[in-house]
């Protein structure tokens, strides 16, 4: 449970394929393997609009005060998602070399941040670990998506059980991503109100008898 992401994260995609075929391997012919952890949209690549709120917390001109770490999660805490945001787009992967790449549009007198929809989704499912934040930014929790998982279990041999999907933590939804963020796709100059991700997988992996 929720181990997978680690091993991406810290070890490396190679080393999560590795993993993956040693499950396979491990598993009795006719047993399961059973991942759930956080997950990926199926559209992760997908550039979106985001709104983030500004009026949750304070906006200071600087993020990045000299300040002690012990001091940093009671800062994380008093900033608002929009300021947080402002922090993990420089902090997330950081020492790792791969961030996430963002711009900055305006639209109808409003600022929107245009990224990748992976990206948005870690931040969002993020953003509120402040006691832990920096360890956070060196974790992807949105790297693949439901059917990504799909290909790389049937790839080693694994054929995916009743009950595998991915899925919707309403708490996550209501409480962390709906009050931090309006998001949109933009298509033909119109912006497109976009439905709130998944935020899990179950999946339940068999291994054939034969």
């Amino acid at each position: 449970m929720a181990l997978t992401h680690e091993i991406e994260s810290y070890l490396g995609r190679e080393e999560l394929l590795r993993f993956i075929q040693r499950m396979y391997d491990i598993t009795a012919p006719g047993g399961v393997y059973i991942n759930y952890d956080v997950v990926g949209p199926e559209d992760k690549d997908t550039q979106v609009y985001a709104l983030f709120t500004s009026t949750d917390g304070e906006n200071p001109a600087n993020v990045f005060p000299e300040i002690d770490e012990s001091e940093l999660p009671d800062f994380m805490r008093s900033l608002s998602t929009k300021a947080r945001f402002q922090r993990f787009i420089k902090d997330f992967r950081f020492e790792e070399g791969d961030q996430a790449l963002v711009s900055h549009e305006t639209i109808d007198g409003s600022e929107y941040a245009v990224l990748r929809n992976a990206d948005l989704c870690d931040f969002l499912a993020k953003k509120d670990y402040v006691q832990s934040w920096h360890s956070e930014m060196h974790e992807r929790f949105c790297f693949w998506s439901y059917t990504d998982w799909v290909e790389a279990l049937e790839k080693v041999g694994f054929a995916i059980g009743e009950g595998s999907a991915a899925k919707q933590n309403n708490w996550l939804i209501e409480n962390r991503f709906e009050p931090a963020a309006k998001v949109f796709t933009y298509e033909n100059g119109v912006l497109i109100p976009k439905e709130q991700p998944v935020t899990n997988v179950m999946i339940v992996a068999e291994k054939p008898l034969i």
